[in-house]
């Protein structure tokens, strides 16, 4: 939470760009947890 925040901060892009990157890392870390199930 705070690296992102820090991220957010000190390249100072707009807010979209942050969301769109959580939202690849949330989907990043839901396909390696199904990889490690299966």
């Amino acid at each position: 939470m705070t690296s992102i925040n820090n991220i957010h901060t000190f390249n100072g892009s707009p807010i979209k760009r942050t969301h769109i990157m959580q939202s690849l890392l949330v989907l990043h870390a839901i396909s390696i947890v199904l990889i490690a199930i299966t």
